[in-house]
């Protein structure tokens, strides 16, 4: 038996529309090469800033720089996990998708100003104010995901948990030093 091996016989997926799997590919790519740019950011601005954090006094109960680098870290990918989630859960790309999406661009950014404030330029009570607009733009994309994507919404609570310890650290810390 000669079988003709001109034509591969390769299942046709139909459950996509066209485009689907192209366009999830490129949004997905984008996520994470826009993630990993603001975590390469945020990595540079917080290396400069050590040799001045270690000289702080900093409360007892502040967990060391590798554990708090490690939760940080972490909280990335969950929320660029989130995010991810987010956007598969939606159907169509709404003026609420749209806002939702930029919300967590602005979060962000907010991260990358309160490591400038803190870490770069050393100003802990504009650092404090920032920690504080983190949380809430971290309770608002909660509140905005979890009837879209309830799974996405948990991934930011310990997004938000942490954000809480990390502003009682800034206040603690602008007040000892």
């Amino acid at each position: 038996m000669i079988q003709d091996m001109s034509t591969p016989n390769i299942p046709a997926v139909t459950s996509l529309p066209p485009g689907a799997f192209s366009d999830r590919v490129v949004r997905d790519f984008f996520i994470f090469y826009a993630a990993t740019l603001v975590f390469f950011a945020i990595g540079i601005i917080t290396t400069l800033g050590l040799g001045w954090y270690g000289s702080l006094h900093t409360p007892l109960w502040t967990p060391p720089e590798l554990v708090i680098a490690a939760i940080w870290g972490t909280l990335f990918v969950t929320t660029v996990l989130s995010l991810s989630i987010f956007c598969d859960a939606q159907k169509e790309q709404t003026r609420a998708f749209r806002s939702t999406v930029l919300v967590y661009m602005g979060n962000a950014l907010l991260i990358l100003l309160w490591n400038y404030l803190f870490f770069g330029i050393h100003q802990l009570v504009p650092a404090l104010w920032a920690a504080v607009v983190v949380g809430v733009s971290v309770l608002v994309l909660i509140l905005r995901v979890k009837n879209s994507s309830k799974a996405a919404a948990w991934l930011l609570a310990p997004y938000l948990a942490w954000v809480v310890i990390a502003v009682a650290i800034n206040y603690a810390v602008m007040l000892m030093n």
